[in-house]
C-alpha cells in the first residue's frame, strides 16, 4: 500500500469528519463564527479530496475507477460539491450535517480503493471517458441529495402533523424551501445524467462498442426516463410539495435498486474490476 496515498486518504477522511462535526455543533446551537470556519474548512476539504483523487489517478496511470470503492470516494466528493451549490443557492446550512455525515461514511468506505497495483484498462486512460463518468456521478449525486432533502421534508411534515416540535423541527428549513431544494437537486441530477448518456452514446459510437443492449446503458436510460416523468408530473400535472417529494424518493429508490442489480447480476462493459 502506497504510504502517500494512505496519508492522503486519512487526511481527507479526517477533514470530512471535522466538517460533519462543525455542522453538527452549528445545528445544535447557532454560532456565526462556527459557520464562517465551516466555509473555509469545507473548501479545504474539497480541494484536498481533489488532490487525493488526482494522486490516485497519477499513481494508477488512469482514472481512479479500478474498484467500486473508488466510486464511493468520488460520490463523497460529489455530495460535498453539489450540496455546497445548493447551500449557496438557498442560503441555508441546516441540512449540511446530514449530507456531510453521509459523505464521511462514503469516504471511509472507500478504504479498499487503496489496493495496489490496479488492473489497467485502456478506456480509463481516455479523458473523454473521464468527463462521461464525472457527469454520470454528478447525476447520481443530484438524485441522491434530492432524495435526502425529500426524506427531511417528510420527517418535518410528519412532525408538523403530530405536533412534535423538537430540535429537528426548529432547525430544519421550511417545508416549501425543502421542497424547492429537493426539486433543484433532482434537476441538477437530470441535466448531468442527460449529458452523461449523450456523451456515452457518442463515445460508444466512436469506439465502435455495441451499447444498445448493454445492461448498464438500459438501466441508466430507464432511470433518466423516470426522472423525466417527474419533470412532466411537476409541470404538466402540477405535482408539487409532498407529491413531488414522494415521487422523487420513489424514483431514486428504483434507480438505486436497478443499479445494484445490474452491478451484481449482469455483465456490462462498464465494469472495470
Amino acid at each position: 500500500m502506497n504510504a502517500a496515498a494512505l496519508g492522503l486518504y486519512f487526511a481527507v477522511s479526517l477533514m470530512y469528519l471535522a466538517v460533519a462535526v462543525s455542522y453538527a455543533v452549528q445545528f445544535a446551537r447557532e454560532n456565526s463564527r462556527i459557520a464562517a470556519w465551516n466555509y473555509a474548512e469545507r473548501a479545504a476539504t474539497i480541494l484536498l479530496h481533489l488532490a487525493f483523487l488526482a494522486f490516485l489517478g497519477r499513481l494508477y496511470g488512469e482514472l481512479p475507477l479500478v474498484s467500486w470503492s473508488n466510486l464511493l470516494s468520488m460520490l463523497a466528493l460529489g455530495l460535498a460539491v453539489v450540496h455546497t451549490v445548493m447551500e449557496l443557492r438557498f442560503r441555508t446550512r441546516e441540512t449540511g450535517v446530514f449530507v456531510f455525515s453521509l459523505a464521511l461514511a462514503l469516504q471511509v468506505g472507500s478504504w479498499a480503493s487503496l489496493r495496489l497495483p490496479p488492473e489497467r484498462h485502456p478506456l480509463l486512460q481516455n479523458p473523454a471517458f473521464g468527463v462521461h463518468v464525472a457527469a454520470a456521478l454528478l447525476g447520481y449525486v443530484g438524485f441522491l441529495i434530492s432524495a435526502l432533502y425529500g426524506l427531511l421534508y417528510l420527517g418535518l411534515y410528519r412532525m408538523l402533523k403530530t405536533r412534535r416540535f423538537g430540535l429537528f423541527f426548529k432547525k430544519m428549513p421550511a417545508l416549501d424551501l425543502l421542497a424547492q431544494m429537493n426539486w433543484h437537486a433532482a434537476v441538477v441530477g437530470f441535466v448531468c445524467m442527460t449529458a452523461a448518456i449523450a456523451l456515452g452514446v457518442e463515445l460508444s459510437r466512436h469506439l465502435e462498442v455495441p451499447f444498445a443492449h448493454d445492461a448498464k446503458f438500459i438501466q441508466s436510460v430507464a432511470g433518466w426516463l423516470l426522472y423525466g416523468l417527474l419533470l412532466v408530473a411537476r409541470y404538466a400535472l402540477g405535482w408539487k410539495g409532498r407529491r413531488q417529494v414522494v415521487m422523487s424518493i420513489a424514483c431514486f429508490a428504483l434507480l438505486a435498486v436497478s443499479a445494484a442489480v445490474v452491478r451484481f447480476f449482469f455483465d456490462t462493459f462498464h465494469q472495470f474490476t
